[in-house]
């Protein structure tokens, strides 16, 4: 469940992909994305609700695909493809389970805006400070 929850986050990744990328979609999903050294190719997969989808991109010969990643090789496919299969349908986020709380958290000196974030029942921060190494 908390993976789950980190992977559906969408504000967690706008810094790197946006708010709008291939990995946001109008229904709950968690998704990921990889690409492999040299950018040989990359891979792209993400769960909603009711269905797992897994999506490679890369080239049969190995050779590289230059400026081409997760988020702008699978990922649009894997988008593509969740939309046609949520077209009649939504999805909804898993109840949260025994065990899991989820808790605001604050940063010291604004680093980031304050938020929820889940954790394991009794591992919770309620804030996060940044100092100098000793």
């Amino acid at each position: 469940y908390v993976i789950g929850d980190v992977l559906a986050d969408r504000h967690a990744r706008a810094r790197t992909f946006g708010l709008d990328s291939p990995l946001t979609t109008r229904f709950w999903t968690a998704v990921k994305t990889g690409t492999s050294k040299d950018m040989r190719d990359n891979w792209c997969i993400g769960w909603s609700q009711r269905y797992t989808v897994g999506v490679w991109i890369g080239n049969a010969s190995g050779a590289s695909m230059h400026d081409v990643s997760g988020v702008s090789g699978a990922a649009p496919v894997w988008h593509d493809v969740m939309a046609a299969l949520h077209r009649q349908s939504s999805s909804r986020a898993p109840a949260m389970p025994a065990g899991v709380e989820r808790v605001p958290l604050t940063f010291a000196d604004n680093l980031e805006p304050a938020r929820e974030e889940v954790f394991l029942a009794g591992t919770a921060v309620t804030r996060i400070n940044v100092g100098a190494a000793p």
